[in-house]
């Protein structure tokens, strides 16, 4: 199996806002750079362009993004969603919450 170029991250407490005819709650399985994985009773239809507001506990409080995204699977009860604009500071602040979850590999030479 291919190893992902933008690793996940299991997510407790996340959750998000989805925006398309309406509004949904969903909770957030897993997150990286690249997208996420929500739970959550939208209909959606892989290709459709949906609002979504990210929210993710953090040990300052919590985190807040606004983006857009694309359904890229769906599933029973759960859609993968890719970031569709994505703005510079979001992609930031994302990067900083994702890089507590990674310990650098080191050296033992």
């Amino acid at each position: 199996m291919d190893k992902r170029l933008l690793s996940r991250v299991n997510v407790n407490d996340g959750n998000c806002i989805l925006v398309k005819d309406g509004f949904f709650i969903g909770a957030i399985e897993n997150i990286s750079l690249g997208g996420l994985f929500v739970k959550s009773d939208i209909h959606l239809k892989v290709m459709d362009r949906i609002n979504l507001s990210i929210f993710l506990p953090d040990d300052s409080g919590r985190i807040d993004i606004e983006t857009d995204a694309v359904a890229t699977r769906v599933e029973s009860g759960g859609i993968a969603l890719k970031y569709d604009n994505l703005g510079h500071n979001e992609f930031l602040i994302l990067q900083s919450y994702l890089k507590r979850f990674f310990i650098p590999s080191r050296s033992t030479h």
